[in-house]
């Protein structure tokens, strides 16, 4: 069985969050959170085309994110946020959230398998990373540098 959350479950420190010295991690994670969810949920909902000019939807899915982000952290999770993965989930077909679901009940089930993933060693994972660090940046020779500049330098 997975672990009790009974340690963690609303242990928030409200006040404490209110003083000055943490002012600004307070503002930074909302900064990043903020930025982090317009941009992806605003590229992945205009690529599905389920949002429009006027901007309603947008708004509405950002409420949802925001709720989702406090009911997060209600748990002791970090930041809950929508990711750009989502756009692969789009390009499938995906479009009404009943992939999302789905999703959340498959990673609900890695919980009970959490001693099999225990089993494995942590130096047998580190290839793996490097693998997908090697196809992420596989994906950059498909940018055009030669139109590239910082700060109105040319640099190639």
């Amino acid at each position: 069985m997975p672990s009790s959350i009974t340690p963690i479950f609303m242990q928030l420190d409200i006040v404490s969050a209110f003083s000055l010295a943490l002012l600004p991690v307070v503002i930074t994670f909302l900064i990043t959170d903020l930025f982090d969810s317009i941009g992806t949920l605003a590229g992945v909902g205009y690529r599905a085309g389920i949002f429009k000019d006027d901007g309603k939807e947008l708004q509405k899915t950002l409420e949802v994110d925001a709720v989702a982000t406090v009911t997060g952290s209600l748990f002791g999770l970090s930041t809950t946020t929508a990711f750009v993965e989502s756009a692969s989930g789009v390009e499938e077909g995906g479009r009404t959230g009943l992939t999302a679901v789905a999703t959340g009940l498959f990673f609900i089930l890695t919980l009970f398998m959490m001693p099999l993933f225990k089993a494995i060693p942590e130096n047998a994972i580190y290839p793996v990373l490097v693998m997908v660090g090697v196809l992420m940046f596989s994906e950059l020779s498909h940018v055009n540098f030669k139109d590239t500049a910082i700060c109105g330098f040319d640099i190639f």
